[in-house]
């Protein structure tokens, strides 16, 4: 054999491993993936399958004043999610994104539909009354009368939500669609 066979370049072990760089990145990922998940709300983090030593992890992480301290807690977390099933962690906090996403689109739609009934009253209703069971529009007539008497906060409100849940059984189409025209 010669030295050019025991180079670490003809070496199969060698080329299925990781570079240094490569883990570098994969660390600083799964920090800044830890970091993520320490600052979302306690009811997201339950949704989440965290493993329990990563929960002690961020109660103790809250703990800790020194920036130093901090980065070094920040590194352990990272640590702790790389043994653990990190990939369908990931997973959950996007599709959580995406809902969130879908529902502030779906929020905007709402939003249009509650200032259309000010000037457009008559064409929303048609619409409803083409795509909706009539006997869920008698409740929301008395809401849009209401609403249109005082566009404040206890009519909107409750009007808003009457449109959620129509959108929800079919979701309701930006009132430009219907001919409506806002400006």
């Amino acid at each position: 054999m010669s030295n050019k066979d025991q180079s670490p370049e003809n070496d199969p072990a060698t080329e299925n491993a990781v570079s240094k760089t490569q883990l570098k990145k994969q660390a600083h990922r799964l920090q800044d993936l830890a970091r993520e998940i320490a600052e979302l709300p306690a009811a997201k983090r339950e949704v989440l399958d965290l493993p329990a030593a990563f929960e002690a992890a961020i109660e103790e992480s809250k703990r800790i004043t020194s920036h130093i301290a901090a980065k070094r807690h920040n590194q352990y977390m990272g640590k702790i999610l790389a043994k653990c099933d990190y990939q369908s962690i990931e997973q959950q906090m996007q599709q959580d994104e995406a809902k969130n996403a879908h529902f502030q689109v779906r929020d905007a739609i709402i939003n249009q539909w509650l200032e259309a009934f000010k000037d457009h009253e008559k064409e929303l209703n048609a619409h409803l009354y083409d795509t909706y069971p009539h006997e869920t529009l008698n409740e929301l007539r008395n809401l849009i009368r209401n609403y249109r008497k005082k566009p404040q906060l206890p009519h909107s409100k409750k009007l808003f939500k009457a449109l959620r849940e129509l959108d929800n059984q079919e979701p309701l189409p930006p009132v430009s669609q219907l001919g409506v025209n806002l400006e």
